[in-house]
């Protein structure tokens, strides 16, 4: 399965990010939940999320625009292209 980026506040951990998603399997629990840095080493507010079916992933993108707190969350598919040379 593709994995998932999302959006979220640049506070947000882990462990919120798994309860925001409390109704899907994690690939691999909270060890799926990727959180990017920028440049500079601060949270960026972008997570790379790994599920672990494609109706997950589908549940998943259902919460796309849904609110966390006051803000609404974003979701999109990241495709995994594999370049051989």
């Amino acid at each position: 399965n593709n994995p998932l980026i999302f959006c979220f506040y640049r506070s947000t951990t882990v462990d919120e990010i798994v309860n925001f998603f409390s109704d899907v399997s994690f690939k691999d629990e909270k060890e799926s939940v990727h959180l990017t840095l920028t440049r500079e080493g601060r949270p960026s507010g972008e997570a790379y999320i790994e599920l672990e079916t494609e109706e997950d992933m589908n549940k998943a993108l259902e919460k796309d625009k849904a609110h966390m707190g006051k803000r609404y969350i974003e979701g999109n598919i990241i495709l995994q292209i594999l370049l051989h040379f």
